[in-house]
């Protein structure tokens, strides 16, 4: 399921960013991410193109779309090129969040050792990576944003509930995540 996801997101990243605008640098970035060719990125990084650039249709940066996947080494040599950690896309959420998001945990400590805010809230609906890894029973990646003191009582909204990570976690049925959340002291 993952890898039909990852793929539909390739697509409307790769299709989305030019098709109301010429293509950018974005654009090449981007695609050197999804075919995971650390080669084409290092030369496109080399000839000025700008690391922090956006797709234009939906703000994505190439460390962002690197970190949708388990494209580690990308994220690396991103990271390396001074890449912005904390910038979102258009729906507020960061590298963090989509890595968190998608299970990636290696991502996830890289993004954290980099200097990632774990506090971010996407602006559409107020989560934030504990949040979404709490919902999608992400046990390790919860174990380490809490280490990282991620507010685990943040609320976001849900077809027009609040919900806080522990809240959403029950609401999904993860029971590990639960008991984990509350040796923490997460409330309702």
């Amino acid at each position: 399921m993952k890898n039909v996801l990852f793929c539909i997101l390739f697509l409307i990243l790769t299709i989305g960013c030019s098709s109301e605008r010429p293509a950018n640098d974005a654009d090449d970035l981007i695609r050197a991410v999804f075919r995971d060719d650390v080669a084409a990125l290092r030369a496109l990084l080399e000839k000025g193109v700008d690391v922090n650039t956006k797709c234009y249709h939906h703000g994505a940066t190439a460390l962002w779309a690197a970190s949708v996947g388990s494209h580690l080494d990308i994220i690396k040599v991103l990271l390396e090129s001074g890449a912005d950690v904390n910038t979102k896309n258009t729906d507020g959420a960061t590298a963090l969040y989509v890595a968190a998001q998608n299970g990636h945990l290696e991502n996830v400590k890289l993004l954290l050792e980099s200097g990632a805010d774990v506090n971010v809230k996407r602006k559409t609906d107020s989560t934030t990576a504990l949040w979404i890894a709490a919902h999608n029973g992400q046990l390790n990646i919860v174990k380490l944003l809490l280490e990282r003191k991620a507010d685990m009582n943040a609320k976001a909204s849900k077809d027009g509930k609040d919900y806080t990570p522990l809240s959403i976690a029950k609401e999904m049925g993860h029971t590990q995540t639960i008991k984990l959340l509350k040796e923490y002291g997460a409330k309702d």
